[in-house]
C-alpha cells in the first residue's frame, strides 16, 4: 500500500473509532437526532459538491431516474442507523455502541443469504455463530463501566437497530452499485437521509441548537471530518489499493474507540466486553477474510 494511503486509512479509523466518544459529548447539550441532523447537514455538501464536479452528468441523470432508489437508501443507510445510535448512545456507553455497531459485517451476510440469496458458506457461519455470541455478551454482561453514567442494556439493544440498519442499507445497496458508483450513491444517499431526519426531528423532540463552542467543535469534526474528509478519503484509497488490503484496518475501528473512550469518558472496559468484542472481531474476520 502507498505511504500516503496507508496514513490516511490510519486517520480514517482513528477518526471513525473517535466518533462514538464525540457523539457521546455532544449530546450533553444536544438532542440525539438534532445532533445526527447537524452533523450530516455539514457533511453532504461536501460530499455533494464533490461527487457532482466528478461526473456532472452521470449526477443529474442518477437523481433524476433513481431518486426513489436514494431515497430508500437515505432511509436505511442514514436515518434510521443515526436515529437508533445516537438515541442509545444516550443511555450505553461509546465502547459498547462502537462494538455493537461494528458487528453489522455479520448481519449483512444473513441479509444476503435471506434477502439476495447469497450462498452462507461454512466458513461466514462460523463467523456469524462468534459474531452473534459476542454481541450478546457485550449486551448481555459485558458493558463498559463508565465512572459517569453506567451502560444500560436497553441503550445496546437500541444501538443494535443501526447496526441491523446499515446491514439491511448495505444488502439493498448492492443491488445498485453496478451502475452507479459507491461515491455517488453515497452522497445522494446521505442528502436523502439528511433531509429526513427533519421530520424525526422536528416531531420527537424540542430541537436544541447548541450554545458552547465546544459542541460545535464535536459536531464540526464529527460533520466534516468523520463524514466528510474520512468518507472522501476511503473512496479515493479504494480506488488506488485491493479493496480487501484496505478493509482490514476496518478491525481498528473497535479497539481505537474502546481507548479513545477510556481517555475522553474514562469508560473502564471488563474482562466479558473485551471477551465479547474479541469474539465480534474474530467472526468478522473469519467471515470476511474467508
Amino acid at each position: 500500500m502507498k505511504t500516503k494511503n496507508l496514513l490516511m486509512v490510519f486517520v480514517i479509523v482513528l477518526l471513525w473509532g473517535s466518533s462514538f466518544s464525540l457523539i457521546k459529548l455532544g449530546l450533553d447539550q444536544t438532542p440525539p437526532i438534532t445532533l445526527a441532523f447537524i452533523r450530516f447537514a455539514i457533511a453532504s455538501p461536501i460530499l455533494l459538491i464533490y461527487t457532482y464536479f466528478k461526473n456532472p452528468l452521470s449526477f443529474k441523470r442518477s437523481l433524476l431516474h433513481d431518486w426513489k432508489t436514494f431515497v430508500l437508501l437515505g432511509l436505511t443507510g442514514v436515518t434510521l442507523p443515526q436515529i437508533f445510535q445516537n438515541i442509545g448512545l444516550q443511555s450505553t456507553s461509546a465502547s459498547n455502541s462502537s462494538v455493537i455497531v461494528a458487528s453489522n459485517p455479520i448481519w449483512i451476510i444473513l441479509f444476503g443469504k435471506f434477502l439476495l440469496g447469497e450462498k452462507l458458506t461454512h466458513r461466514k457461519l462460523v463467523g456469524v455463530i462468534f459474531g452473534f455470541f459476542g454481541v450478546i455478551i457485550v449486551i448481555v454482561q459485558g458493558e463498559a463501566v463508565s465512572i459517569t453514567n453506567p451502560a444500560s442494556s436497553i441503550g445496546d439493544l437500541i444501538t443494535l437497530g443501526s447496526a441491523l440498519c446499515w446491514a439491511l442499507y448495505s444488502t439493498l445497496g448492492k443491488a445498485y452499485l453496478h451502475s452507479h458508483s459507491a461515491r455517488l450513491t453515497t452522497s445522494l444517499s446521505m442528502v436523502s437521509g439528511t433531509f429526513m431526519l427533519i421530520p424525526f426531528m422536528m416531531f420527537t423532540e424540542s430541537p436544541i441548537i447548541p450554545s458552547t463552542p465546544i459542541s460545535w467543535l464535536y459536531l464540526i469534526i464529527l460533520g466534516v471530518f468523520c463524514s466528510g474528509l474520512a468518507y472522501l478519503w476511503w473512496y479515493q484509497i479504494l480506488v488506488e489499493e485491493e479493496t480487501s488490503k484496505v478493509g482490514l484496518f476496518l478491525f481498528f475501528i473497535p479497539i481505537v474507540s474502546i481507548a479513545v473512550a477510556n481517555l475522553l469518558l474514562f469508560e473502564i472496559p471488563s474482562l466479558n466486553f473485551l471477551a465479547g468484542t474479541f469474539l465480534v472481531v474474530l467472526g468478522i474476520m473469519i467471515a470476511e477474510i474467508g
